[in-house]
């Protein structure tokens, strides 16, 4: 279950536009660099307008990279699982998969795979298939709006201590809350951001247990296990990386780790972030290469570039009969950049674009 409840607050503060488009797409890698202590760290209150400056806040303990692929990537077996997924991410242990299903609604955590999972008392478990899933980034999402999503797996397994041939069945909950509470400008290690929103995201989970005493279907309730409830946040941009910054905190909103972001640019060739009918590469592109956008025959009538900064680099008009036009990048430097596709005055579709050296 997905809500979306408007406040008045986002009247305070200017539109951020965070959207379907924002959110980190198949070959975009992305770099953690992460405080395991976080010991010089701190979390404003809520409100607008802030500055938060946190340049010299981190100690990196920890440096992770993710990319995501395409879920065929995984091995079948694995991937067939998990059919509603539209990219995966291998962990730093083989055999570690976590896919991902991203939609005009957000990003969520579809499933994992573990080569050695265990649950919280011990028993192995080594798929964990979220129905609804696990939101990570909810879109549009502006200042003062709250989403709330509730995610839930469950297995199945023997527990002979219990009774010969019993089944118990483990139910997991979370319940998220996630609140655009906060705006303002950030400094990380990394830059700074003009324009960012703080996600704060309550969570709440719990554990149902089960008992099939004679395996035979019919369970019943058994016992279950709340947890405290803990607090995650996120500063969230337009644009590409649009995930700068995070911290996690336990029920007593002490800080237990925080991790700021960067996405080093497309490895490798993706389609469009909206459908597999605009294509544009080579992408990444090489500074004075030209570059070919194969569109969807009649739709548009222009199309502009922009950095991350927003900033109009290049635009230009294009025949409604055009579906292959090619452009020159001598007028780009090395980075990403946003290409914007034109088929009326109001509406645009994206594309990401990594130009390199």
């Amino acid at each position: 279950m997905l809500i979306l409840l408007l406040s008045t607050q986002s009247l305070l503060a200017s539109a951020q536009n965070f959207d379907y488009l924002d959110l980190p797409v198949i070959s975009e890698l992305w770099i953690e660099f992460k405080d395991t202590i976080a010991s010089n760290f701190v979390v404003t209150p809520a409100g607008y307008n802030q500055n938060w400056n946190y340049l010299n806040s981190f100690t990196v303990h920890d440096t992770m990279q993710y990319l995501p692929q395409m879920p065929n990537s995984a091995p079948s077996s694995i991937a067939n699982l998990y059919p509603t997924a539209t990219s995966v991410m291998a962990g730093d242990i083989v055999g570690d998969y976590t896919f991902v299903k991203t939609d005009l609604t957000g990003m969520y955590i579809d499933g994992e795979h573990i080569a050695a999972g265990f649950d919280i008392v011990g028993n192995t478990i080594y798929d964990r298939n979220y129905s609804t899933d696990v939101l990570y980034l909810p879109v549009p999402f502006d200042t003062g709006l709250v989403v709330q999503n509730t995610a839930i797996f469950s297995y199945i397994f023997p527990d002979s201590s219990l009774l010969p041939g019993a089944l118990v069945r483990a139910t997991f909950t979370t319940f998220q809350d996630m609140e655009a509470e906060a705006q303002g400008s950030l400094i990380t290690p990394l830059g700074s951001y003009p324009s960012v929103i703080r996600i704060k995201e309550m969570i709440t989970k719990t554990i149902l247990y089960e008992i099939d005493s004679f395996a035979l279907g019919n369970f019943t309730y058994l016992t279950d296990i709340p947890f405290p409830t803990t607090y995650a946040y996120k500063w969230i941009k337009d644009g590409p990386n649009c995930v700068v910054m995070t911290a996690t905190l336990d029920e007593f909103q002490n800080i237990t780790d925080a991790s700021y972001f960067t996405s080093s640019g497309l490895v490798s060739t993706p389609f469009s972030q909206l459908n597999n009918i605009n294509h544009l590469y080579p992408n990444p592109v090489k500074v004075g290469e030209s570059l070919t956008l194969s569109l969807e025959a009649g739709k548009y009538n222009s199309f502009t570039i922009y950095d991350l900064s927003g900033r109009e680099i290049f635009s230009e008009k294009l025949s409604l009969s055009t579906s292959i036009t090619t452009i020159n990048t001598n007028e780009l430097s090395a980075g990403m950049y946003i290409i914007s596709l034109h088929h009326d005055k109001l509406k645009s579709d994206k594309i990401k674009l990594s130009v390199v050296k």
